[in-house]
């Protein structure tokens, strides 16, 4: 299948990876990346993405975080003008809790107990604290080592390996499909993609490849 390009964002390694996915589900092959700064990066640039969208389409992800009461609300605030080719999308709360929501193959991936990924994972107010939580107490050692570190306190974060790994995970083992099921905001951003490759399958866009 020729997939057609698609320029992507986001804020770090694993929300590349999952946008990459995503894209490739959806018939897009990314050409171009920015972002693996933070949110403040993407929130900068986010003009400038939406005025090149008007030409080509791009794909951009931030999380929500804390930063407002609902997605619709930041979305309204960041980008209240969005261009034609623009599939702006917010992950509720984090990009995390898109990859928890497939949380059969998490679990067989990561060697982790089931029960402790949540059943609604966008009501987490920090997926990621909660990805944590289950990687450590994962079955193999080398996972726990490479993905969690124990601070002093006895408290948790993040390892050496974390980032490249879940964004290994989320471009080979996770199945988007599954995840959607338990994620109302991966399921509206699948929806809004698939969108996109509908425009510019109408527009007559050229395909790469």
């Amino acid at each position: 299948m020729s997939l057609r390009p698609i320029a992507i964002a986001a804020e770090g390694i694993v929300d590349l990876a999952v946008l990459r996915r995503l894209s490739s589900e959806s018939g897009f092959e990314p050409y171009v990346e920015h972002g693996g700064r933070g949110k403040s990066y993407i929130d900068s640039r986010l003009p400038g993405f939406n005025n090149a969208a008007k030409f080509a389409p791009w794909l951009v992800a931030r999380d929500l975080d804390q930063d407002a009461p609902c997605a619709g609300e930041l979305v309204r605030t960041l980008l209240p003008s969005r261009a034609r080719f623009m599939c702006f999308r917010i992950a509720v709360r984090e990009i995390e809790s898109w990859l928890l929501a497939d949380a059969t193959t998490l679990a067989a991936s990561f060697r982790v107990p089931r029960r402790r990924i949540p059943d609604e994972p966008d009501d987490c107010s920090d997926p990621a604290f909660a990805m944590l939580t289950a990687l450590q107490e994962s079955e193999a050692r080398s996972i726990r080592e490479a993905m969690t570190r124990k601070r002093r306190d006895g408290s948790f974060e993040r390892g050496p390996e974390y980032g490249t790994r879940l964004a290994e995970y989320a471009e080979t083992a996770w199945k988007p499909a599954n995840a959607s099921k338990r994620s109302r905001s991966l399921r509206q951003a699948i929806l809004r993609i698939e969108q996109l490759a509908e425009t510019m399958k109408a527009q007559g866009a050229a395909p790469r490849g």
